[in-house]
């Protein structure tokens, strides 16, 4: 990790010179999210062991770089969600300072959608799912890229089904809220090829805009988009029948992240 100062020039005043390295396991450290806690203080959150073996890896930073010895154990924690992998993709802060970890699980067969609450404290919260892990097993094969806290405390999870764009959505609680889409899930292919979603948004309306890339004709990736109404149907106003798919240029094209403000030009 590394800050800048608003010169953009290195901020020398936090961790060592700027920058701040944390090994949460001995071999392997990936962080794949961050983001900064009303507090001030800084999450990332991603995985942590060995190929065979990766677990859920999360650590929080006081502003200064040092890690909060007040969070987990000694400020990381490193959990397993599943039977054998898991992984973090995203972190979301709720305004009771909860903390939402979303990722998947992968026995080197099939995933599943994995969500996580912990309490400020890194402690896992009871009130949440199965002593605070939300896991949705299907016969299908899903994995979980980003998620999102709507205002009325739900949550959407955004990723991909057998290879098809899929959203999900959670009550406050951790079960999955069965009124929104099909059953709780929304599987959206492209005319049969493979897609993959990444980033998710909410409009102002409520209307969530999902990105992402898909396959063309010619094997090529180009970017991605869907847009659903509030209650998971997909939205027909939107692209064509709900969809925008093209590339930007003759080769591979991919979405990783989206803003609402971007979209409204579609």
């Amino acid at each position: 990790m590394v800050a800048f100062a608003q010169s953009g020039t290195i901020d020398t005043t936090f961790g060592t010179d700027g920058a701040v390295t944390t090994a949460v396991h001995s071999n392997y450290n990936v962080a794949e999210t961050t983001t900064v806690q009303l507090d001030g203080k800084i999450l990332f959150a991603g995985n942590a062991g060995t190929p065979s073996t990766y677990h859920m890896a999360v650590a929080r930073y006081i502003e200064d770089g040092t890690l909060d010895s007040s969070f987990g154990n000694e400020g990381t924690l490193r959990f397993n969600v599943g039977s054998l992998k898991s992984f973090v993709m995203d972190v979301v802060q709720q305004p009771d300072g909860k903390i939402l970890l979303g990722g998947r699980t992968w026995n080197d067969v099939s995933g599943d959608f994995a969500l996580v609450r912990l309490n400020e404290d890194g402690s896992f919260d009871s009130t949440f799912g199965d002593n605070g892990v939300s896991r949705l097993s299907t016969p299908e094969s899903e994995a979980s890229e980003a998620i999102a806290l709507l205002d009325d405390g739900k949550i959407l999870m955004v990723g991909y089904r057998d290879d098809n764009f899929a959203v999900a959505k959670f009550n406050a609680d951790g079960s999955l809220d069965t009124t929104f889409g099909d059953n709780g899930w929304k599987v959206v292919p492209f005319d049969g090829v493979t897609s993959y979603a990444s980033d998710v948004v909410i409009q102002d309306d409520g209307k969530i805009v999902v990105s992402g890339f898909a396959l063309n004709s010619l094997n090529r990736f180009q970017v991605a988009a869907a847009r659903f109404n509030v209650d998971g149907i997909i939205d027909n106003s939107f692209g064509i029948d709900g969809r925008v798919i093209f590339n930007v240029g003759e080769w591979n094209d991919f979405t990783k992240q989206l803003l609402f403000k971007a979209m409204v030009k579609f």
